[in-house]
C-alpha cells in the first residue's frame, strides 16, 4: 500500500491471481476512481506483490479522458473518504488522510470556479484538517474569501454572481 501511494501505479494493469476475491471491493455505482478504490481495498485485505516492470504506455496528454473531467475531480473526495474509513487505525491512515485533504482542496477549487461557494468552503475546511493541510492550503483561504465577497457584492447589486 505504501508503494502504491508513493509511486505511480496503474490499477488498470492490476492483475488478480487468486481463486476467490470478495466482490464487495467492486462498487458498480462508482464512475470515477473505481479502480483506485478497488486496488487499495484489495491491497488492504490481501497480500499483493508489485512488479517493477512497465506494464502500460504512458501518454503525456489525454484531453478527452474521464480522469481529466470536472466530474472526476469532484468525485475524488467521496472515494478518498471511503478509503480513509477503510484504512482507519492502520499505519497508512495518515497517508490516506493527506491524500483526502489534497483531493478536497482540488475539488474546492473546482466548486469555487463553478460558483458553488458553500461546497467550496466545506471542502476547503476539510483540506485544512489533513496532515500538513493548514500550511499547504491556508493561503487558498484568501482566494476563496475574495470570491465569496465578490459573489456577495454581485447579489447585493442585483446581478448574477
Amino acid at each position: 500500500i505504501g508503494n502504491m501511494m508513493r509511486a505511480g501505479w496503474s490499477a488498470c494493469s492490476f492483475t488478480l491471481r487468486a481463486r476467490r476475491i470478495d466482490l464487495s471491493v467492486f462498487d458498480t455505482e462508482l464512475r470515477h476512481l473505481e479502480w483506485t478504490l478497488m486496488a487499495l481495498t484489495l491491497a488492504r485485505r490481501h497480500k499483493i506483490g508489485l512488479l517493477d516492470e512497465p506494464t502500460y504506455r504512458y501518454h503525456d496528454d489525454t484531453p478527452g479522458s474521464l480522469s481529466k473531467s470536472i466530474a472526476h475531480a469532484l468525485a475524488a473526495p467521496e472515494v478518498w473518504s471511503r478509503l480513509l474509513r477503510e484504512f482507519a487505525g492502520t499505519s497508512h491512515e495518515a497517508t490516506m488522510r493527506r491524500r483526502y485533504g489534497i483531493e478536497c482542496h482540488n475539488s474546492s477549487w473546482e466548486h469555487a470556479r463553478q460558483g458553488n461557494l458553500h461546497e467550496a468552503w466545506r471542502l476547503h475546511l476539510e483540506s485544512l484538517k489533513a496532515p500538513g493541510g493548514l500550511l499547504a492550503f491556508l493561503p487558498y483561504s484568501r482566494k476563496l474569501l475574495l470570491a465569496s465577497l465578490r459573489s456577495t457584492d454581485s447579489i447585493r447589486m442585483g446581478s448574477k454572481p
